[in-house]
């Protein structure tokens, strides 16, 4: 399965009402991880790199040049951060959803573990009187 698994499961219907954050632009491109081993289960991994935003207060006075290079270049210090969703292979649902510097799965700055039941059935409806044929 390629990335585009990814891209399908996450723009296609989901509600991100009650978290904004976690919903994917349009134009993110995830990465195949392949079969990837995630607390003891095999998943298909996915990844896609976070490009951060960062709010700066401008101060009253203008930085110097100096200020603005060191600025700068701790900016392009911070450490680069990954989405990582982890698909089920047998249902192709999510299972995961971690954002965490790159080889820091275990202690995620944000994860969603989604879980579903094992017992939907859907039934033909039942009509009271007379059966529709």
């Amino acid at each position: 399965m390629g990335p585009g698994l990814a891209q399908l499961i996450y723009s296609a219907g989901m509600d991100f009402s009650a978290r904004p954050d976690r919903a994917v632009p349009a134009h993110t491109v995830f990465e195949c991880l392949g079969r990837v081993e995630f607390q003891g289960t095999a998943y298909l991994g996915y990844r896609a790199r976070l490009d951060g935003a960062i709010a700066v207060a401008v101060p009253s006075t203008p930085l110097s040049e100096t200020k603005q290079q060191e600025f700068l270049r701790k900016l392009q210090e911070m450490p680069q951060e990954w989405r990582t969703v982890f698909i089920d292979p047998q249902s192709t649902l999510p299972a995961h959803d971690l954002v965490a510097q790159e080889n820091q799965l275990d202690s995620p700055r944000d994860k969603v573990h989604y879980t579903y039941p094992n017992s939907i059935k859907i039934e033909p409806p039942v009509w009271q009187g007379n059966r529709v044929k």
